[in-house]
């Protein structure tokens, strides 16, 4: 399975994996507790507590407040 990380840089990574993402891989990758979200028809993970830890806004995501890193899932 591939999942793309959307980085609060603006780039993007690509991560290969024989398996789906456990919860504590998913935590590692945006740095705390997860959040799924819906957003143009695709789903999403993020930290749930992104601004209150001050993580910097996602510039992937202009018309919404994300902040941190995201996970696309497919």
């Amino acid at each position: 399975m591939k999942y793309k990380i959307l980085k609060t840089d603006g780039t993007s990574e690509t991560i290969v994996s024989d398996r789906k993402l456990t919860l504590d891989q998913m935590q590692a990758v945006v740095g705390g507790l997860i959040e799924y979200f819906e957003h143009n028809g695709e789903t999403f993970v993020c930290n749930e507590e992104g601004i209150i830890l001050g993580l910097p806004r996602n510039p992937h995501f202009i018309d919404r407040f994300i902040f941190g890193e995201v996970i696309v899932l497919k």
